[in-house]
């Protein structure tokens, strides 16, 4: 009896020690911050990228979907990072979305955009002008 109870003592502190490794490691996979009320410099770039490189005109302004997918959902559900800039480097064959794997632009800011639409689907964005309110809502 003695020993089960150890036992459920030592198990309980190394999973509460394994929950808060894997807490600590998931806030530090957010490739955005929010700094003083604002979005960090790298996002502002994304969202200035995302709307001024055409992404908008299928996906919508903020993300949202339009001829091309809901980005937002998408990247909440179903696509991380890797599948993200493997679909915005080579397109996807049958659909409208092209290669950007040509585009400096584009290439150059990959990870900047990746983290505007990262932050929108986290709920940390709204769909809003980033230049008139800094977090993106009303």
């Amino acid at each position: 009896m003695k020993n089960t109870k150890i036992i459920i003592k030592v198990m309980s502190a190394l999973i509460l020690g394994l929950a808060a490794t894997i807490s600590f490691a998931n806030e530090g996979d957010t490739p955005y911050q929010v700094v003083d009320g604002k979005i960090d410099a790298n996002t502002f770039e994304g969202w200035r990228n995302f709307r001024g490189n055409g992404c908008g005109t299928c996906h919508g302004g903020a993300g949202q979907g339009g001829a091309g997918p809901n980005l937002i959902v998408s990247l909440k559900e179903k696509i991380n990072k890797e599948r993200f800039v493997e679909t915005v480097t080579n397109g996807r064959p049958g659909t409208l979305m092209r290669p950007f794997k040509t585009s400096p632009r584009v290439m150059d800011n990959l990870d900047n955009i990746y983290a505007y639409l990262k932050a929108r689907s986290d709920g940390v964005l709204g769909p809003e002008n980033l230049i008139k309110f800094p977090l993106g809502n009303k």
